[in-house]
Formats: structure tokens, sequence, C-alpha cells
């Protein structure tokens, strides 16, 4: 979550023709435009920070990456912790997962 706006974190699985299914691991995706343009407004060490940590869900997965990179808040709710978070900017988090899930 970066200030209120869901980056969608997905576990991906691969579905082959032999019907194997395999684990491909995870996906960091922003949720929209405006997500992006939130992103972009961040000063570039925020942004650097940003990437590192993607990198790092990509790379190990969200659950096996802990404080002080990410930290979950409740429900399906994870916050990527880049800077202090105020609690109006979880509840707008929530109501954009909220979306999500319809």
């Amino acid at each position: 979550m970066i200030s209120g706006s869901p980056v969608l974190m997905t576990r991906g699985i691969d579905d082959t023709r032999y019907g194997i299914v395999e684990d491909v691991g995870w996906t960091v995706e922003t949720l929209n435009d405006t997500v992006d343009g939130e992103l972009a407004d961040l000063s570039e060490d925020v942004q650097a920070r940003f990437a590192r940590i993607a990198e790092l869900i990509e790379a190990i997965g969200l659950p096996n990456v802990r404080e002080p990179h990410v930290k979950h808040i409740r429900d399906s709710i994870w916050e990527i912790r880049l800077q202090k978070t105020p609690n109006t900017e979880i509840e707008i988090a929530r109501e954009r997962a909220k979306e999500l899930e319809k």
C-alpha cells in the first residue's frame, strides 16, 4: 500500500498442458494509473526503496518478507513500509481492496 493505494501482490500458478501445477512465484504490480502517479510523485530514494522491496517480494514471497520492509495490517492488506502510513490512508486502502474483491 502506498498512500492508501493498493499494490497487488499475487502468487502465480502455472498449469501446464500435462496437468502439472507448479508454483511460479509472486508478482508485484500496481492497481491502476492513479497508483502509478502516486509512486511517481515519491522522491527518488523512496521509489528505489519500493523497487528493492518489490524485488524481494518476487524473489522470496510476501509471507517471507518481514518488517521493516512489509507489515501485515489486517485482512488482505499488507503495507510496503516506505514511510509511516496514517490510519486514514489504511482505510482508503481497505475500501479499494474491497473493489478488487468484486
